[in-house]
Order: structure tokens, then sequence, then C-alpha cells
């Protein structure tokens, strides 16, 4: 099925590698004869139901880099062998391809504090190279994707018709969360009030979506689209904050090890101000600060929703593996929660 798919974007396959590290799509890298490298994308269409706008908004980006002189780079996304942006298999499979950059690298911990905050201001750059795009020039991709009040409801929607198991087996996490209500209203503030203004944002800011140049080691690419659409300045920073600055990544068990590291965190914040702190607003700045809380605390939402919901969102590799996942976001928040104390 691979195979079959590859060779609608190029002649001659040589050589398919699965890549790992995603939880939505199955990505591989593929070899052609000709020297040729893609990566090519089967698109998780249960999470992406309209995944055409996927494609038309990577679409959009690239065009909107390529007309004006910017500092970031994106991945070429590529047509197939007749013209088409994308390929829909005898199966109902949906498939897209970009240029494979064989002269990066991708980390999944920045290292240092240098990194954090290079990779900080390399996210804030994407957000204010846009600035001049109307952010209605992208087409729905998720809605609601980081829309905190909703991924409340999610959760209390799941413990409505849960398993009794799953049910009892969560009661004192889901009463944690729920004492922690006050930041679904801090969410509230900013989506209502004016002096918090919409952008394009990336959504997904994890250090391994930026790729970093072989021979400087310096930012170069920022990958994974799918999720760049207008939200609020929480987001990014946020994300950055949960993958970045924790001690241990989402799918550590050992809790008690998990926490954020506080130099991480402050090269985060001092690496994305550099870049956009002339363009927010005061509650802009004051709130990024808080934007840890916010993105910790939904993420710990979704992954117990999603195992109240029988895990069909995210893939699992054992049957708690959603619980955990939203076990070890809780204890990220308690450390972020004294670390702004």
């Amino acid at each position: 099925m691979v195979q079959k798919a590859a060779e609608k974007f190029g002649s001659g396959v040589e050589n398919i590698e699965q890549l790992s590290g995603g939880l939505i799509h199955f990505s591989y890298k593929v070899d052609f004869t000709a020297g040729k490298s893609i990566v090519l994308q089967n698109i998780n269409t249960n999470t992406f139901r309209e995944p055409q706008n996927l494609i038309e908004n990577h679409h959009t980006l690239y065009q909107f880099l390529q007309e004006h002189s910017a500092s970031i780079s994106i991945p070429e996304p590529l047509l197939t062998i007749t013209g088409e942006k994308s390929h829909t298999d005898d199966w109902g499979n949906f498939w897209r391809a970009t240029h494979f950059r064989s002269d990066c690298f991708s980390r999944n911990d920045p290292g240092n504090v240098d990194s954090a905050r290079e990779t900080a201001g390399t996210f804030a750059a994407f957000t204010y190279t846009f600035k001049s795009l109307p952010v209605e020039s992208l087409l729905p991709v998720i809605p609601g994707f980081h829309d905190l009040e909703w991924r409340y409801q999610q959760l209390e929607e799941a413990a409505l018709k849960a398993d009794s198991d799953r049910l009892k087996e969560t009661e004192g996490l889901r009463k944690e969360l729920k004492d922690r209500k006050e930041l679904v209203h801090l969410y509230t503030e900013i989506k209502t009030s004016e002096k918090y203004h919409l952008r394009i944002h990336h959504h997904d800011c994890k250090i391994s979506n930026i790729l970093f140049d072989k021979i400087t080691s310096q930012p170069s690419c920022i990958v994974d689209l799918d999720t760049t659409m207008p939200g609020y300045i929480f987001s990014d920073v946020g994300d950055m904050i949960r993958t970045m600055a924790c001690s241990r990544n989402e799918e550590a068990c050992d809790f008690e090890t998990v926490f954020v590291r506080k130099e991480i965190f402050d090269a985060i914040l001092e690496g994305y101000l550099s870049e956009m702190e002339n363009d927010l607003s005061d509650k802009e700045t004051e709130v990024v600060r808080k934007s840890g809380l916010i993105m910790i605390y939904m993420q710990a939402l979704r992954f117990l929703t999603d195992y109240l919901n029988d895990d069909v969102y995210y893939q699992i590799k054992y049957p708690k593996h959603n619980l955990n996942r939203a076990i070890n976001q809780f204890y990220l928040l308690k450390s972020m929660e004294n670390l702004l104390k």
C-alpha cells in the first residue's frame, strides 16, 4: 500500500523507511533511484476530517514565503506525477508528500538554554513572518483545537459515558483537574477580550518540529504545519514550555521525576519575547508566563478524555498509555504552579 502511494509521487522506488515520533499520522522516508527523497505521509482522517485543507494551507504558507523575504523556511510541498496536490488510494487513504531535507537533523530535547532560546525565537519568527497574511487565508483544520472551554467540556462528556472501571480509576485525577477550572476562566478572558489578538500560530511547537542545519546546528526549517491556524499567544509559548522545559517527556511513567526546568523555561520566554515583544499588548505580555499552565492543563484534559473514550484519538502502545500520559502532565502542571509562586 505504501509503495503504491509512493509511486504516485515519483518513479523507481528504491527504499521505504517508516519514520518514528508522530502520534497522529504514519510517515515514511521514500528514496527513489534518481536520488530524490521525499517524506510521504498517510493522513489520519479521523483526526483531520477535511485533509485537503491541510494541503491547501501548506501551499498557502509556502507560497507566501516564496513571495516574501523571510528568515524561516518550511518543507516544500510536492505534487503527484500527474500534478495533484495529494493522492487518495483505492482503500480511501489520503497521502501527501514533501521534500526530504537531507541537510538537516531533528532533536527531541533542547539540550541547553541556548538551543531552547533559539527554538523559541524561531517559532516566534514564524508567527511574526505571517503577520501580514490575513488569518482568514487559512482553511479550518481542527475547529476549537486549543479551545480550553471545549476541552474541559469534552472531559465532562466523556465521563458521562465512560466505562465504569475507567471512571473509578480516574476519579482522583478528574477532581484535581476540576479544582483548577480557573484556568478555563483565564482562557475565556483571552478569547473574549480585545486586548488579546488573533494571529497565525503553529500550534504544535515541539523542538522535534524544527529541523537543524547539520553544519551550523542552527534552526533551519519548521515542519509539521498541520495545525497552523489562527490562535492566541498562549498556544505556541505554552506548548514549548510543556514539551521543552519538561525534565521528562509525556511518555515517562516515573512521575516524581517530571518537573519544569526553570532555566529552560526562562530561555523559552526570553527567546520568544525577543522576536514578539514589540508586537504584544500589555495583557499578552502578562499572560505569556502563564502560557505553560494553560497548555499543560489542556493536554492533561485531552489525554484523560481520550482514555475515558477508550483511546480513539492518540496512538497507544499499551492499555493505560493515555492515563499515564495524563498523570504525567498533571505532575508537570503541579511543578509549573510551584515555579510561578
